[in-house]
């Protein structure tokens, strides 16, 4: 027989060729390997993110993992899969799926080839079991009956909400969800972390995500992140029950790995109209929501209530 269903090594190259996703080529192994005449083909899974060579010897399939996809579509849909090589040289195939356009949904699962079939993996060590699979949905719009989790998203968060994956570190991140006192779900801007330790991901606990700036991850929840034209503005409610505000001049996202230009602390937030309110020496600065999407700064000098500056938001 061929090597084609030798744990995804040695697969002829030809197997791999396909010209677009979803497409399935079906041919005879006898083109390729000149040693049987079995059906066989190469299967794009945009369910899974995997490519995979299937051989029908018999009434028998066999699998192998050909390659990984990574791609987005024009939907809001994410698909990422890597291979984690195990200590004693077992391979794991991690498969993520997120959802980031109307509703949010992640989806992570890790496969292993047993019996030459690609089966789940339990390698997700949690507090309370081990898991081959997790996922959530929250809605960041509206309410929606269709999704089972109806959870608030920090505002101007949305597109930072995803599960990452860092191969050199090992380390899987995704979002953290909790219950306000009201028992409604809200995504804190925090991140469940786990790391494989060369058999498994095991839960490291609840952490802050790593493209903030080191001294910002001191938080409770995250409350806001606004883009104006030259500069970004986040505001987080502190452990203490009082709001932080940090902003930086620079505008991107590149910005935030940096440490801000300016932050004060002690701010506070009033739920009635929705705004938030900090002092720093002779100056007030308040944000205030003007609707769903737009928002508004202000600076006043308070020696002489003087407004020096008004700006809407962008972003």
């Amino acid at each position: 027989m061929c090597s084609l269903a030798i744990n995804g090594q040695n697969i002829p190259k030809e197997l791999t060729q396909a010209s677009s996703f979803g497409e399935v080529f079906d041919f005879d192994l006898y083109d390729i390997c000149e040693s049987i005449e079995e059906d066989s083909r190469i299967v794009i899974d945009m369910n899974t993110g995997f490519v995979y060579a299937q051989a029908l010897v018999g009434k028998t399939v066999y699998t192998a993992v050909v390659t990984q996809l990574t791609f987005a579509s024009g939907n809001g849909e994410t698909v990422y899969a890597d291979t984690i090589m195990a200590d004693n040289g077992s391979k794991y195939y991690l498969y993520i799926y997120y959802h980031g356009k109307g509703f949010r949904r992640y989806e992570i699962m890790a496969y292993k080839i047993e019996n030459w079939k690609l089966v789940p993996a339990a390698i997700f060590k949690t507090k309370k079991e081990t898991l081959a699979a997790f996922s959530h949905d929250w809605n960041v719009d509206s309410f929606d009956g269709r999704y089972y989790d109806i959870i608030n998203c920090p505002r101007g968060y949305e597109d930072y909400l995803i599960v990452n994956y860092d191969n050199e570190s090992k380390t899987l991140n995704v979002p953290h969800i909790e219950k306000d006192e009201y028992g409604s779900l809200y995504a804190s801007g925090k991140v469940l972390e786990y790391k494989f330790d060369g058999k498994q991901f095991v839960y490291q606990g609840i952490k802050s995500p790593l493209w903030r700036h080191v001294s910002l991850r001191d938080f409770k929840k995250a409350d806001v992140l606004l883009y104006f034209n030259e500069h970004i503005v986040m505001i987080d409610e502190m452990p203490d029950g009082t709001y932080r505000y940090a902003s930086w001049a620079n505008y991107g996202f590149d910005s935030l790995f940096e440490k801000p230009d300016i932050v004060i602390g002690n701010g506070s937030y009033d739920d009635v109209d929705d705004y938030y309110s900090f002092t720093n020496g002779n100056y007030e600065y308040t944000v205030v929501s003007m609707d769903s999407e737009k928002w508004q700064l202000q600076v006043v000098y308070l020696p002489e209530q003087r407004i020096i500056l008004v700006e809407e938001s962008i972003l």
